[in-house]
């Protein structure tokens, strides 16, 4: 039986030792998993942008995927995000995402080069091909991969493949979404990739929201889910106006040092960021726990 991602899923940050891209740090995946997991997220998804999935290499990717796999103990669903810049090495990843007991994978667009239409279609529906009945949710992000997952083509990979999903959304054109629900129809999910726009995807139909931000505070996100559901609606307006201030504070994920940094103040070490991202100052660092604490956010470990 499949399961269907809902709810806050957590791109989550990937814990590195300091100055080596390839060392996964075991006890701070657990540690982050299990801080996460205790504030009520619905689901986990390693290895995307938030994760410096692009920025590692396979094997680390594998590591990782394992990890949280593990310490997650089926309390929520892991979905690992496998896609990569070409077809066979997204096969390979999202083939090892399943036997290692994933829930499923997030398949991003091929980056860099443009594709046509043609391409990017059989480039999805070759790799749902290659995992049968193991669930994927497409990936648009398109200006950071040059190729849109267009209505169009989400349409045409459902009527070709039964196992996508989903797709999560990282995109500010709120018009998108009926057209997309309008291909997924009532057994597919549309999650939302935009921190700042899940209030008002959820009222146009979201099942969900993929959420960097929440990595840190995941409290206002957990808290819009619910009181969305309860439809409080007054209440989910006030958590995504936490959650806007949290984004802008955190640079919304431009640089995953913030995140990073961010985290050491919850009592979570999440080691380095992959170079050439840039560290934190630390007057910079100051600043932030500073700001963070005028929002009144919760510091278990603040330095300011």
């Amino acid at each position: 039986m499949m399961v269907i991602l809902k709810g806050v899923v957590v791109p989550i940050v990937t814990p590195l030792e300091r100055g080596n891209r390839d060392k996964i740090k075991e006890a701070a995946v657990e540690k982050l998993c299990n801080f996460l997991i205790s504030k009520g997220v619905h689901g986990l998804f390693p290895c995307g942008t938030t994760g410096e999935g692009p920025l590692l290499s396979k094997i680390a990717r594998k590591n990782l995927a394992s990890l949280v796999v593990k310490k997650a103990k089926k309390r929520v669903p892991v979905v690992i995000q496998t896609g990569c810049i070409d077809t066979k090495s997204t096969i390979e990843l999202t083939k090892h995402a399943r036997d290692i007991g994933a829930d499923g994978a997030g398949v991003i667009s091929p980056y860099y080069y443009r594709y046509n239409f043609d391409g990017l279609k059989d480039h999805f529906v070759t790799v749902a091909r290659s995992v049968p009945e193991f669930p994927l949710y497409l990936y648009n992000i398109p200006d950071n991969t040059n190729n849109d997952i267009t209505p169009e083509l989400l349409n045409s990979v459902i009527n070709e493949v039964d196992n996508v999903v989903g797709i999560k959304y990282s995109h500010f054109d709120l018009r998108r979404i009926p057209e997309y629900l309008s291909c997924l129809g009532k057994n597919r999910v549309f999650l939302m990739g935009m921190d700042e726009l899940i209030y008002p995807s959820y009222i146009l139909g979201a099942s969900g929201c993929v959420a960097g931000n929440a990595n840190v505070f995941p409290e206002p996100f957990v808290r819009l889910h619910g009181a969305f559901l309860n439809k409080d609606y007054t209440e989910a307006k006030k958590q995504q106006d936490l959650i806007i201030k949290i984004a802008n504070t955190l640079k919304n994920g431009a640089h995953m040092c913030y995140f990073k940094t961010a985290l050491q103040f919850r009592g979570v070490e999440v080691g380095d960021v992959v170079t050439p991202q840039k560290r934190l100052n630390e007057k910079e660092i100051t600043n932030l726990c500073q700001e963070l604490k005028n929002l009144g956010l919760p510091l278990e470990n603040p330095i300011c």
